[in-house]
């Protein structure tokens, strides 16, 4: 066989091996359930994560159930609001995703 099919041989085994450590994306996520003070469920209400590393945010709204889920988050420290008319903001501070 000649060089040239081992050459391609080898970087075709290199891409292959190198490609699963390309696809790993190193993310978070956050989901929860918005009440108010008297623990009754809020629906339609507006939940961001703002990453204060990187200025990245994420929003998404609350279901029926008061449920929210927000995926693809990059790790670090992060703040939380959620927010709907007739109600007051919350903010949430201090908040750190890692991996795991």
């Amino acid at each position: 066989m000649s060089a040239r099919y081992w050459l391609q041989l080898a970087l075709l085994c290199l891409v292959w091996l190198c490609s699963p450590a390309a696809e790993a994306q190193v993310s978070a996520s956050v989901s929860g359930r918005v009440t108010d003070q008297t623990g009754a469920v809020v629906s339609g209400a507006t939940v961001t994560a703002k990453s204060l590393d990187t200025g990245v945010s994420r929003t998404t709204t609350t279901d029926q159930a008061g449920r929210y889920e927000l995926i693809a988050l990059p790790i670090g420290q992060f703040e939380k609001r959620a927010r709907r008319d007739g109600f007051a903001e919350h903010v949430r501070t201090g908040i750190v995703l890692v991996v795991g």
